[in-house]
């Protein structure tokens, strides 16, 4: 019964140390997608704070001449443009296809990034958690070196 446990043991401890580089590197990519995402919201705030609220008549005219000298928010802009063209098409329906489209396609960025919001604390807790692991067996084994460099890790993926 104890082979039976220590092998189960050693098999789990196998797969959560294998698992820590690719744990590292999510964490990494998930790091520059923030701050990629993080540069587009300043972006998208800076824009926003220097365009004035759009006023129902501004609308209108945005339909009509999309290319008109008013500080609209590019995203905003080239959705009214695409309006303006499918509000003129024969097709029934075009108008909500389009809105429905252009909803999706947003839902699909927010979604992106509800994905790193979710898996940010779980792959930061398996990069603390895997290198404790193997930390706690070199401390058993007295190796003080691998010991020190895996908290070095378990503390940085915090």
């Amino acid at each position: 019964m104890e082979t039976i446990g220590s092998f189960l043991s050693n098999i789990i401890f196998i797969i959560s140390s294998a698992l820590l580089y690719p744990t590292l590197f999510l964490l990494v990519v998930g790091f520059f997608y923030a701050i990629l995402c993080l540069g587009g919201f300043a972006s998208e705030w800076m824009e926003r704070k220097r365009n004035q609220p759009i006023r129902n008549a501004q609308v209108a005219v945005l339909l009509d001449r999309p290319e008109s000298g008013l500080n609209v928010p590019h995203r905003l802009r080239e959705v009214l443009k695409q309006l303006g063209e499918t509000a003129a098409s024969p097709i029934p329906g075009a108008v909500e296809h389009l809105v429905r489209q252009t909803q999706i396609q947003w839902w699909k960025g927010i979604d992106r990034l509800r994905l790193l919001v979710r898996l940010g604390p779980s792959l930061g807790l398996m990069g603390t958690l895997i290198p404790m692991g193997t930390g706690l067996a070199a401390l058993g084994q007295g190796d003080m070196g691998r010991l020190s460099a895996n908290l070095v890790i378990a503390f940085t993926t915090t």
